[in-house]
């Protein structure tokens, strides 16, 4: 597909804040790449603490009594989100332009993510004025008024894996809650965001309501966490870096909420029909080129069908079209650098010595950005080493033999993995035995990402942290993350008092 953009038509490199774009403080800046034709894209402002103070000074404004955001009726604030979804369709063609030459994503891909962004918007658009109120009353005497009202500020952080999505994923239940909003997107991959930035000025959200700082995770972040004008931080993105904001909430007392990437297994029971679940495998380990926060790490398949499994496998990822990533064909993406595609191949690398036999890819793809094909390792054993040594994103399909369905808890249980599972089977009974017996979030029956606005998990293994990481994902629930409850009780008359209290 031919764009009629270039880097000419990229117009905001800046940090949001207050409604304007700004430079850094400091003045310093740092480049971005163009994936498609090797060279320096466009230079962006590099943030420090100062450029988070004015963003959260903004920020803290904008949620003052008594200002247009927190004057404006309820469902005004839905009309903004609605009409924001209108602008993002509008400009779609760009864009998807924009994402793709910043995150290398496909051009298929980055349309999905796009969809979906306005269906999410438009989802959450009709909540705003569904939220808030109401009067118990205890016979004729006694009344109890609560009330959901909005944190304050939100310091959302963000990763450089579907950023437009992301971005919208995350400041959707925030605004739809009525809090302002400090938003860091990863270092690499900040373009989309600042763009919709401006289209929400073209909506109309009052200044300071949604900022915008560009940098690195360890001063931008670090400093959004420390801040205790900044009540609430969700972070997108590793366990281990996730670990710090933990540390900087109980410094000051803010609430957390996390979406972390978990290692997820697929298991293919031999009652299933080989092409059907060869096709559900690989779009569940190659949607997305495998950057994705569910993806399966592992492919377990019954003895009894295995070596059909693996031989359909194969074909199917030689069919995956390699190429432009503009071209609307193509399948497979860039790695966002160089230093991602190195640990790529070098992950390759430490499977083929372990003794996993290489399939199929596994090997660079072109001199424009940074591709590898679609790569399959068969005979994949638990006691290899590279499974426990490294972690990898990318378009990789790793398959391990098993004999037995009772095998399976066991299998979840010495892998530790417990956040998400599917299953690809006819037998819809053992579904349910498993369904019952495991502690797992989310399953996923003869299907992988099929996610939906209204559908929902929770987190259920990380109680030891106080709650901090429960988690639920989609759904109108996830908005009550970002609301407080106020409670006025009391008797509509005072002589009243000593009945009740006595």
């Amino acid at each position: 597909m031919a764009f009629k953009y270039n880097e000419k038509d990229i117009k905001f490199t800046r940090h949001f804040i207050d409604g304007e774009f700004r430079d850094s403080k400091s003045g310093k800046y740092y480049e971005l790449y163009d994936l498609l034709n090797n060279k320096t894209l466009v230079k962006v402002t590099e943030g420090d603490r100062d450029d988070v103070e004015l963003a959260v000074n903004a920020a803290v404004h904008a949620f003052e009594y008594g200002t247009q955001w927190r004057k404006m009726e309820y469902a005004e604030r839905g009309r903004f989100l609605y009409k924001l979804a209108d602008l993002l369709e509008r400009d779609i063609d760009y864009l998807v332009w924009l994402e793709i030459i910043n995150s290398g994503k496909t051009l298929e891909d980055t349309k999905f993510d796009l969809r979906r962004s306005i269906d999410f918007l438009r989802y959450y658009s009709g909540y705003t004025d569904k939220l808030w109120s109401r009067i118990d009353r205890d016979k004729d005497d006694y009344f109890e008024f609560s009330s959901k009202e909005p944190v304050g500020v939100i310091g959302l952080i963000s990763d450089h894996i579907d950023p437009l999505w992301t971005f919208i994923r995350q400041i959707a239940p925030v605004l739809t809650a009525g809090n302002t909003v400090v938003y860091k997107p990863s270092y690499k991959t900040p373009l989309t965001s600042l763009y919709i930035a401006q289209l929400t000025n073209e909506v109309g959200f009052p200044k300071g309501v949604i900022n915008i700082v560009l940098g690195k995770g360890s001063v931008v972040g670090e400093a959004l966490g420390l801040n205790e004008y900044i009540k609430h931080i969700t972070f997108t993105g590793r366990r281990e870096i996730g670990k710090f904001f933990y540390e900087y909430a109980r410094s000051n007392f803010k609430t957390l909420k996390f979406y972390f990437t978990e290692p997820s297994p697929l298991f293919v029971l031999e009652d299933t029909d080989i092409d059907d679940a060869a096709l559900i495998a690989h779009h569940a380990a190659f949607f997305k080129d495998g950057k994705t926060r569910y993806r399966p790490v592992r492919i377990f398949v019954h003895d009894d069908i295995y070596n059909n499994f693996v031989k359909r496998s194969v074909e199917l990822a030689q069919k995956r079209k390699l190429g432009d990533i503009l071209d609307k064909d193509v399948r497979v993406g860039s790695f966002i650098n160089e230093k991602y595609h190195k640990n790529f191949l070098d992950y390759v690398d430490h499977a083929k010595k372990d003794g996993a036999k290489l399939e199929y890819g596994g090997k660079r793809y072109g001199t424009s950005g940074w591709i590898v094909e679609p790569t399959i390792f068969s005979d994949v054993k638990d006691e290899y080493q590279f499974l426990t040594d490294y972690d990898v994103y990318g378009p990789i399909e790793l398959i391990t033999r098993f004999k037995k369905f009772e095998d399976i808890p066991d299998f979840l249980r010495k892998l530790h993995y417990d956040h998400t599972i599917g299953i690809i089977s006819r037998n819809f009974n053992r579904f349910k035995e498993l369904v019952r017996h495991l502690n797992i979030n989310l399953f996923w029956f003869n299907t992988w990402h099929d996610f939906k606005p209204y559908l929902k998990y929770q987190e259920r293994k990380q109680q030891d942290f106080g709650g901090y990481f429960d988690e639920e994902y989609f759904d109108r629930d996830v908005i009550e993350y970002y609301l407080k409850k106020k409670t006025i009780d009391g008797l509509w008359e005072t002589r009243k008092y000593d009945t009740y209290i006595w």
